[in-house]
C-alpha cells in the first residue's frame, strides 16, 4: 500500500513541478494533507479490536492489583496500548512521505530560482513606480 501512495505521491509532484500551475500545486497540498491526515491512529479502531484480540484469561501477572476485575482492565488497556502502537508503527511511513511532500512544496519555488507567480507583481511598485503623471 505505501509503495502505491508513494507512487501517486511522485506523480502529483511531477506534474506540480513540469506544468507550474497553481491549480496542480493545490492539489498537491490537499493530497499531502490528506495523507498526514488519513496516517494517524485511529482510537476508534483499535477501541473495535480490542474485544477480539482479548485473551480468555487474564494474563496480567506481573502487576498485582488484586482483583480479577482490574487484571482484566489492565489487560484490556494493555491490549489497546498495542494495537495503537501497532497502527502508528504501520503508518509512520505514510505519514513521513506526506511531510517530505510539504516540504518540497515549499522549497519548489527557492528550488526553481523565482518566486511564486503573483498577479501583476513588479507593476507600479517599488521606488522605480510611475505615476499616471509621468512623475516617479
Amino acid at each position: 500500500m505505501f509503495l502505491l501512495t508513494a507512487a501517486l505521491a511522485v506523480v502529483m509532484l511531477a506534474v506540480e513541478w513540469r506544468a507550474r500551475l497553481r491549480w496542480t500545486r493545490t492539489v498537491a497540498v490537499i493530497g499531502a494533507l490528506v495523507l498526514y491526515t488519513a496516517s494517524h491512529p485511529a482510537i476508534h479502531d483499535a477501541v473495535f479490536n480490542v474485544g477480539a484480540q482479548m485473551p480468555t484469561e487474564p494474563s496480567v501477572s506481573r502487576l498485582s492489583l488484586g482483583t480479577t476485575e482490574r487484571r482484566w482492565f489492565m489487560t484490556g488497556a494493555l491490549t489497546l496500548h498495542r494495537i495503537v502502537y501497532d497502527d502508528v508503527r504501520e503508518t509512520r511511513p505514510n505519514r513521513w512521505l506526506a511531510v517530505g511532500m510539504l516540504v518540497w512544496l515549499a522549497l519548489t519555488p527557492a528550488i526553481r530560482g523565482r518566486a511564486p507567480a503573483t498577479a501583476g507583481a513588479g507593476e507600479g511598485c517599488g521606488p522605480t513606480a510611475v505615476g499616471a503623471d509621468g512623475r516617479r
